[in-house]
């Protein structure tokens, strides 16, 4: 099917309303700017650090489901599972065992470095 100018249609007033309340036109810019600084690279990292630890939670000793019934018993399981998952790094950081690389999709590494 072959699109011809005339054949599309304009967008309706109220998208474009809504397309610009959602996205003001420097919003792109102005977070560009921020990403630049060093405090928003402190703050990334940590945040980056956070998630890794609560994926490898997760993903690793089952932090989504608990064993237990109730808040207590649930919490001490989480509090039980971080020490655990603290002393195995600590193992591993004495043993010189190295981080994982983190992984680049395959989409990222068409990218020109």
């Amino acid at each position: 099917m072959v699109l011809h100018p005339q054949s599309i249609k304009p967008i309706p007033p109220v998208t474009k309303a809504i397309a610009n309340q959602a996205f003001p036109k420097r919003s792109f810019v102005k977070r560009r700017k921020q990403q630049a600084t060093t405090k928003w690279l402190k703050q990334y990292n940590q945040r980056a650090g956070v998630e890794g630890t609560i994926s490898q939670g997760v993903r690793g000793y089952g932090l989504r489901s608990a064993l237990y019934v109730g808040l207590k018993k649930v919490h001490l399981q989480h509090i039980l599972t971080a020490t655990a998952m603290n002393v195995i790094r600590l193992f591993a950081w004495f043993e010189g065992v190295p981080l994982a690389k983190t992984l680049v999709a395959s989409f990222a590494k068409l990218a020109p470095h």
